[in-house]
């Protein structure tokens, strides 16, 4: 099997990232079911990516089985992953197409997905996501001018969008950006001892912070524009983070 030391994982709009870099899919068995994982490559960089709601978008997000994916890639070597995600902004400043390099989440929400069992793991979050892994990114798109390198993301387990009420109200909470599918990700690489970080593409005003209603179209259409722009420095960070040292010690240890 090939083995890869890097992951990407992608959800809404993310398929325009593999464009021209698939080499290989994959499909990994584990303990709770398969996964299928198409491996990449750029010059002399290789990576593997996970579609969060499937190769055919058919998972919605509240169903999403976040341990499944950990644990194939764990399977195939992973050690660090970069996530992106499609979220909506809870703040009039924070424009349609920011990047927003996550800095912590609020979950005020079930984390575990319905039917997993788990053993009791007391995990540590007081660095929900990788520094060293958000140093690489952060070299990475420092120079962009629709960067931001700090944000909070809110948790929602969807698949439905949010209200007005919950918009203002994740905000007044120290929400940045409210997304339905990177905090149970997120979760579930720190438990499963995964180096994980995670770049917030704004799709979307949050509901009364625009006339427009949200359209899981529009989101989508939107996502693939930001990633068309983005695809060069993500793939950068790509780089970057696969050219670490594989024996480094990691800013957590692993279960």
């Amino acid at each position: 099997m090939t083995r890869c030391s890097v992951a990407v994982i992608g959800g809404t709009g993310s398929s325009e990232l593999l464009r021209g870099l698939c080499r290989e899919e994959r499909r990994i068995r584990t303990e709770s079911g398969a996964v299928d994982v198409a491996l990449a490559r750029f010059g002399p960089t290789s990576f593997a990516f996970r579609h969060r709601h499937g190769p055919d978008h058919t998972v919605p997000p509240h169903a999403i089985r976040h341990d499944r994916h950990m644990h194939a890639l764990k399977h195939m070597g992973v050690r660090r992953i970069l996530a992106i995600n499609a979220v909506g902004s809870l703040r009039s400043d924070l424009s349609v197409g920011s990047v927003v390099l996550l800095s912590d989440f609020i979950a005020l929400h079930p984390t575990v997905e319905a039917g997993v069992e788990r053993r009791t793991r007391h995990a540590d979050l007081s660095a929900p996501y990788c520094p060293i892994l958000r140093e690489q990114i952060l070299s990475a798109m420092s120079h962009r001018t629709d960067f931001v390198s700090s944000g909070v993301m809110f948790g929602v387990t969807g698949p439905r969008y949010e209200t007005p009420a919950e918009v203002r109200l994740f905000g007044t909470m120290g929400g940045d950006v409210v997304g339905m599918t990177g905090v149970g990700e997120a979760i579930a690489a720190r438990e499963a001892g995964h180096c994980y970080a995670a770049l917030a593409c704004v799709t979307n005003q949050g509901v009364g912070l625009s006339a427009s209603p949200v359209a899981h179209g529009a989101v989508t259409a939107a996502m693939q524009q930001i990633l068309h722009t983005l695809k060069d420095d993500l793939l950068e960070a790509v780089r970057r983070v696969a050219g670490l040292d594989q024996d480094q010690a990691c800013c957590w240890p692993g279960y």
